[in-house]
Order: structure tokens, then C-alpha cells, then sequence
């Protein structure tokens, strides 16, 4: 169902993994090494990436997300009982740098950065990023590739939401945050953005008493008059 914006928003910023970038294309370059065990290997991966960035945010212990990826996937495969070898391992996580956008990206990119500037804001390390922004093909639709690596503390901690509203010089009411994750879009509402969810695989929000402005289910909805 179309979503047409307030005419007050002059920019959409986006976060990038499960949003722009589809995580679950992993699930195939893993099957040839680790077979059934691929998808339950990605999944922890995953589970464990998100953890360890709240956990060094709350230690202050920041390591790079690059880093944090890597200890993720040592975790995963611990877990299930799999080698993982060196060489495999830069495999693994060099993949981050070239994930596939999801097919809806950057046609509907494209479109909105006719209309209003457009931002990506990450976990991801600048370098991660910008690697997966140029893989795609999306660079020349975006005025800022941010990454907390700048700041050093990870989402949801409100300052990074911060970033967005400094690099445009905008006020947060002329900002939509977008995110397919909903503790990024928890984090993003409480720091006080508006928020989009983008509700790919019709999901459920987290029970913290927080919602979205806006709920979508394809980037490709989102309308500017």
C-alpha cells in the first residue's frame, strides 16, 4: 500500500543490513562449505553480531564492526560444531562488504533522490559500507554515508540517530528513519526521529511501547509529493 510522505521531510536516511543489503544471500556461499547447517550457522551469526555491539556499547569495549563480525561467526560455527578455517573465515566476512541489495533498492532509491536527500546509518565500519554502497550501484544516490564508527558506541544508543540530524542540518522532524529491524526502529523512535519500519517479512514489533510513525512492507511504497 503506497505511503505518501509529509511534505515537511527533506531527507530519508536508511540503515543498511536487512533494509538495503539482504543478509540471507549468505545463506548460499555457506551451504557449499557447511551444507544443512548453513542456515542455522547464518542465523546465529546474525543474532550474535547484533549482541556483541549492544554488549561493547554497554562495556565501552567499541570494536569496529568489521571485527565484531568476525567474532560472530567464530561464535556460530563454535556452536555448531564446525571448523572454521582462516582462509574461510576472511571468505565469510569479506562477503559483508559485497552484500546483494534486496531487488526493491535501488530502483526505489533512484526515485526518492529526485525529491529529497537520502542517507544510509550503520553499525557497519565506513569501509564495510561503502564497499557494499558501491557493489550496488547506489552511491550516486546518496548525500552521506554515515557510520558510528565515528562516534564509536552502536545503535540503539541515541547519539547515533544523532548523526543523521547533524550531517543534514535538518531538525528530526524533517528526517524518516527507515529500518527493517525492529530494535533499530525502537531505538530510532526513541531518539526522537520519525520512523518508517519496513515490515519485509511481516514481522512483529518489540514490546517496549514504542511504534512507528509508518509501516511499509516494500521500499518501493514510499511515495514523495
Amino acid at each position: 500500500m503506497p505511503l505518501s510522505l509529509p511534505t515537511s521531510i527533506k531527507s530519508i536516511v536508511f540503515d543498511a543490513y536487512g533494509t538495503l543489503f539482504d543478509v540471507q544471500t549468505l545463506d548460499a556461499f555457506l551451504k557449499e562449505h557447511y551444507g544443512d547447517k548453513s542456515q542455522p550457522i547464518n542465523a546465529i551469526w546474525r543474532q550474535k553480531q547484533l549482541q556483541y555491539t549492544w554488549l561493547r556499547s554497554l562495556m565501552g569495549r567499541y570494536e569496529p564492526f568489521s571485527n565484531v563480525t568476525t567474532d560472530a561467526l567464530r561464535y556460530a560455527c563454535q556452536v555448531q560444531g564446525e571448523v572454521l578455517s582462516a582462509s574461510l573465515e576472511q571468505q565469510l566476512v569479506q562477503r559483508y562488504y559485497t552484500l546483494q541489495a534486496f531487488p526493491d533498492t535501488l530502483s526505489s532509491l533512484g526515485k526518492l533522490a529526485s525529491s529529497v536527500q537520502l542517507a544510509v546509518l550503520s553499525n557497519a565500519n565506513p569501509e564495510m559500507l561503502e564497499q557494499a554502497v558501491h557493489h550496488n550501484g547506489l552511491h550516486p544516490f546518496l548525500t552521506h554515508i554515515l557510520s558510528v564508527d565515528s562516534i564509536q558506541m552502536y545503535k540503539p544508543i541515541p547519539a547515533v540517530y544523532d548523526l543523521a540530524t547533524q550531517a543534514f542540518g535538518l531538525e528530526k522532524e524533517e528526517i524518516v528513519f527507515v529500518s527493517s529491524n525492529t530494535w533499530d526502529v525502537a531505538g530510532a523512535k526513541s531518539a526522537g526521529l520519525r520512523v518508517i519500519w519496513l515490515n519485509r517479512y511481516n514481522g512483529n514489533l518489540e514490546e517496549l511501547g514504542i511504534e512507528p510513525d509508518w509501516q511499509i512492507s516494500s521500499l518501493e511504497e514510499i511515495i514523495l509529493t
